[in-house]
């Protein structure tokens, strides 16, 4: 996030910037309630904030499989087909269980 910038201009702002994506936020899914170390500092740690967002125009949505990867990869994933295996980071595995066990109650 940058100084002054609240944390759904921050998600709008880094899809545009990443992706070149317009997107509406939908839903507050989780924020991080448990201590998570940071990776890389002993002295800092992580807060991590997840929404469900959709695109405000689908069509861009199939220019991004024409991105190229510099650091990072982009994969479109079936929601059915998702799987905590998939995710290398604890919070995020952590999502994945709290998204299916939210799902299932619906």
């Amino acid at each position: 996030m940058e100084f002054g910038e609240g944390t759904l201009e921050c998600l709008k702002r880094e899809f545009l910037e990443e992706l070149n994506l317009e997107v509406y936020i939908t839903k507050h899914l989780y924020t991080t309630d448990f201590f998570v170390p940071s990776a890389f500092s002993e002295t800092e740690q992580i807060v991590s904030i997840y929404y469900l967002v959709e695109a405000l125009n689908k069509e861009d949505l199939e220019n991004l499989e024409s991105l190229e990867p510099e650091t990072q990869k982009l994969e479109w994933i079936p929601s059915h087909k998702i799987s905590q295996e998939l995710f290398n980071l604890p919070i995020d595995r952590h999502l994945v269980q709290l998204f299916f066990e939210q799902k299932h109650k619906q």
